[in-house]
């Protein structure tokens, strides 16, 4: 069934009742946001994200090593680092991404 905007409802796009199991065990495991971890920050997860999509890998939705605690910021970044890609140089093309800032 699909909702208003055309989307397929949660449980369609496999967010189900096991998704919720294995997304209640990674916070249980990591629940700090892993990629603020790596630059020694310490902020809580909110989000369990798929490092390889759904869509493309089905069959990895449920692998807890595909799965990523993050942060709401960290989630967004991602997604919109993702979406308005890079130049040539590897440079993130959306002027506001703060590689773009000058900080000096």
């Amino acid at each position: 069934m699909k909702k208003q905007d055309n989307r397929l409802s949660s449980n369609e796009r496999g967010y189900d009742t096991a998704w919720r199991r294995v997304r209640t065990l990674k916070i249980s495991i990591n629940p700090l946001c892993e990629r603020c971890l790596s630059k020694k920050l310490t902020v809580p997860a909110a989000i369990v994200h798929h490092k390889k999509t759904v869509k493309e890998y089905p069959e990895l939705r449920l692998d807890i090593e595909n799965l990523e605690s993050l942060c709401f910021q960290c989630h967004e970044n991602h997604h919109k680092l993702k979406s308005k890609g890079c130049d040539t140089n590897g440079i993130p093309i959306d002027k506001k991404h703060a590689w773009n800032k000058k900080l000096w």
